[in-house]
């Protein structure tokens, strides 16, 4: 990075930079965090179809009664939203139940899970076994 130290330090800022060593440091953890994200994103979305599906097993309308996020706002799913049990009509708008349940947070998830009492089921010894992120890592950084 062409950056005087001047320009990176009011980019980024000095309280930030004071916790590293050297603006090097800094940017090592950026190359860090790039490493490591997309593995992140693959496990959020792994875990949050497996608990759906299986919530889903027990009740195709588990998200009744949920608190969730639609854009914004902050919706409670009650029976009578669902025009069947994959879509949704909330506050006149058709949503499928998977875009809802993509448009969730790993909080919510990890909520839901401590909620439902389902952890279990779903960090089993065999969680995750169908990824082998050296492979991914291999293919995407070398």
């Amino acid at each position: 990075m062409d950056l005087t130290d001047s320009k990176y330090i009011e980019l980024y800022s000095k309280d930030r930079l004071d916790e590293y060593s050297s603006f090097q440091e800094h940017e090592d953890n950026f190359e860090l965090i790039q490493s490591i994200t997309g593995k992140i994103g693959r496990i959020e979305v792994i875990l949050r179809n497996k608990i759906d599906a299986i919530l889903s097993q027990d009740d195709p309308k588990w998200l009744v009664g949920e608190e969730i996020r639609i854009n914004k706002d902050k919706v409670i799913i009650t029976e009578d939203m669902f025009i069947d049990s994959n879509i949704l009509k909330i506050n006149g708008n058709d949503y499928k139940k998977s875009q809802i349940i993509s448009w969730q947070s790993l909080g919510f998830w990890f909520k839901l899970v401590k909620k439902k009492g389902i952890a279990e089921r779903i960090f089993d010894r065999n969680f995750l076994n169908g990824i082998d992120f050296k492979a991914f890592y291999k293919k995407k950084y070398k």
